[in-house]
């Protein structure tokens, strides 16, 4: 017991094996959703809404974890998830096992300073090996060849994903996407979803679209408008009140007609 601090102060040896044991039991859950044969986990909040999902990021991004080591691996999925959009399962069980074996090592009287440096050379190692033997020039492929690498990358992402009974309909769809925006920014591929049609009905785009509803819906009742004029504007239609905590002192009640003008302009 500490004086300074509620609850019990652990160290050393303690300490790496409460955090590792909270690892563990984190990477076990990511073991039964991993790969095209990983099972669906159901998983139920404080209001009874249920979710059902085997993506990594969004299994941990509903588990309320409280320890402070699990939390931190769990962050890990999201933050893949971010970076990447896929391996968000593999990351949390490469992690897990990584913490596993350096702790037998350290056990064994390997000190932590070590392994750590250990891990982050094997990295480097692991990363230049990827880039010289497992990547693919795009540029030295034609056009059409692209599309096709594109698309069997694409098959292989989707394979561990809620739509994967779809692969034949999204990969396609997505690798021209992608083929048709000219630069490498996710954020220049825009996903609108639309509730009331089958997930087939997905289509690619090739413009710009707004998800939003005509004022007037007569206007789309028995035609639609091809190669309208559309015109952008960044204002609201309304007359603007002046900021708050301004006052206005008047001396003659005849200029009120003049400050109301004003202020509408």
């Amino acid at each position: 017991k500490n004086p300074l601090f509620e609850g019990d102060v652990l160290t050393t040896t303690k300490t790496r094996c409460k955090n590792s044991m909270a690892i563990q039991t984190i990477a076990n859950i990511a073991k039964g959703s991993f790969g095209p044969l990983g099972l669906d986990k159901m998983l139920v909040d404080d209001s009874g809404s249920i979710t059902v999902t085997n993506d990594g990021a969004t299994i941990f991004s509903l588990l309320d974890i409280s320890d402070p080591a699990a939390r931190l691996l769990a962050s890990m999925s999201r933050s893949q998830d971010q970076a990447a959009g896929d391996g968000t399962t593999s990351v949390i069980i490469l992690a897990g096992e990584l913490v596993k074996l350096s702790i037998e090592k350290i056990q064994e009287g390997f000190h932590p300073g070590l392994m750590s440096a250990g891990i982050v050379k094997a990295s480097k190692l692991a990363t230049k090996y990827i880039t010289d033997y497992m990547t693919i020039d795009m540029d030295s492929y034609k056009k059409k060849y692209k599309r096709d690498i594109l698309r069997d990358s694409i098959s292989t992402s989707l394979n561990s994903k809620v739509v994967n009974s779809y692969i034949s309909h999204f990969s396609p769809l997505v690798a021209e996407a992608v083929s048709f925006s000219k630069s490498n920014d996710q954020d220049s591929v825009q996903v609108l979803l639309r509730a009331g049609e089958s997930i087939e009905d997905s289509k690619l785009l090739k413009g710009f679209a707004i998800a939003t509803v005509p004022v007037n819906e007569k206007i789309f009742e028995n035609n639609n408008i091809m190669e309208g004029r559309v015109i952008l504007i960044n204002n609201e239609f309304k007359s603007r009140r002046l900021d708050l905590g301004q006052k206005i002192n008047l001396s003659d009640t005849s200029t009120i007609n003049q400050v109301k003008k004003t202020e509408s302009e």
